[in-house]
C-alpha cells in the first residue's frame, strides 16, 4: 500500500486520509473516482483550512490570544534559522579544510 502514501504527499494528505478517500471514491464512482480521489480531498482540505481561518479572523473573542494564526504573527516573531550557507571551492577540497 505504498500508493496511498506517495500520492498523499503530493497533495499533503494524512495516508490514512487518502486512503479512506481511495476507497469512498472507487466505490462510489469506479476508477474514475479512484482517480479523482487525491485532487478532490485535497481540495476539500484546502477549503475546510481557508474556512478555518476565515472563522477564526472574523470570531477573534472566541479564540484565546495564544492561539495566533501564522499569517497574524509578525516578523520578528517567526522562527529563523541560524545557518549559514557553506561554500567550498576546489582548492579548499583539495587542502582538506
Amino acid at each position: 500500500m505504498l500508493a496511498p502514501r506517495l500520492i498523499g504527499n503530493a497533495v499533503q494528505l494524512n495516508p490514512a486520509i487518502m486512503l479512506i478517500a481511495l476507497i469512498v471514491g472507487s466505490e462510489l464512482f469506479g476508477p474514475i473516482g479512484a482517480i479523482f480521489a487525491a485532487p478532490t480531498a485535497g481540495l476539500l482540505q484546502a477549503l475546510a483550512i481557508a474556512l478555518w481561518y476565515q472563522y477564526r479572523q472574523t470570531h477573534k473573542e472566541e479564540f484565546s490570544d495564544d492561539d495566533e494564526l501564522p499569517a497574524e504573527k509578525q516578523p520578528g516573531e517567526l522562527p529563523v534559522s541560524a545557518a549559514r550557507p557553506t561554500v567550498s571551492t576546489s582548492e579548499e577540497l583539495v587542502k582538506g579544510e
